[in-house]
């Protein structure tokens, strides 16, 4: 009896192995045909094979990819919403306040919305953003600004928002200059206020633009930040006379303007009859009658 519980156990363990082997045994150049046509496609469909691998086997395969190293793949597995592979790269964001090269790339160019929620914190938490040469001389926007860029990135790019919210995204990501960037920063948190129930409900049909009236005030560069945002671009609003970031950077000179007052004109007239007596005065002494 114990003979055969033995001889049993050691025939299953024998098979596992090959089991296990065959999951992860996918052919490469059909992984690189799955990767490149879930990478640029807006669907992630098995492409026809003779061994006719199947979707757990195919996953596995690119888990075991991600181990050596983050590309494309791992964008792929986010797309797949592979939880783990999820999990890896928006802890390493978060950790990282934005900062860190290989979950920025990958989560960038996942085209995932269901990430968003898991690391706009980030930026919600952010001082405002600022350009900047990270420690791996790359540039940098700050915690808030680096994770606006893959935000929107994402929403632009993903198969599931809506063409008028990619338009208005598109739009609200113009701007060169850090108060620019910021602004665009304060109007996306004004929309993630009306607009985060849809994400935590994976209701992306349902996101909305901003009011027109409302976004058109807010793309206007002279306005400042509205104060419900947790940080302020400026004390005070860009004046109407700065047309251009070169402009505002050249200091404008400042004349100290002295308070007017009135004058009496019997002082005048006093003043002149002194000096006019000086100088009288001055020719008699200078030219003394003989």
């Amino acid at each position: 009896m114990n003979t055969r519980i033995i001889g049993g156990v050691l025939a299953a363990l024998s098979f596992f192995p090959l089991f296990a082997a065959d999951l992860r045994n996918v052919d490469s150049n059909y992984l690189n045909d799955f990767i490149l046509k879930g990478y640029v496609s807006n669907g992630v469909s098995m492409p026809r094979s003779v061994e006719n691998y199947t979707m757990p086997e195919v996953i596995e395969a690119l888990r075991a990819l991600d181990d050596k190293y983050a590309g494309p793949h791992a964008s792929l597995l986010i797309r797949l919403k592979d939880e783990g592979t999820i999990e890896k790269y928006t802890s390493a964001f978060v950790a990282s306040n934005g900062a860190n090269p290989q979950s920025f790339r990958v989560l960038t160019e996942s085209r995932s919305p269901w990430v968003i929620p898991l690391i706009v914190g980030v930026m919600l938490d952010g001082g405002p953003a600022k350009a900047q040469i990270r420690e791996t001389d790359t540039l940098g926007f700050g915690a808030s600004g680096d994770t606006y860029r893959v935000i929107s990135n994402i929403l632009f790019t993903s198969p599931e928002v809506p063409s008028a919210v990619k338009e208005w995204i598109k739009g609200n990501r113009t701007g060169r200059t850090d108060d620019e960037l910021n602004q665009a920063i304060g109007r996306f948190r004004a929309w993630w206020i009306n607009n985060r129930g849809h994400f935590y409900n994976e209701r992306y049909d349902l996101l909305k633009i901003p009011d027109t009236t409302a976004s058109a005030s807010l793309l206007d560069s002279t306005q400042p930040v509205p104060e419900s945002l947790p940080f302020s671009v400026a004390d005070q609003p860009m004046p109407e006379a700065i047309k251009s970031p070169m402009a505002a950077a050249i200091p404008t000179p400042t004349v100290e303007i002295l308070p007017v007052t009135e004058i009496n004109p019997v002082w005048w007239i006093v003043g002149l009859i002194i000096l006019v007596a000086g100088v009288v005065f001055v020719a008699r002494k200078k030219n003394p009658k003989s």
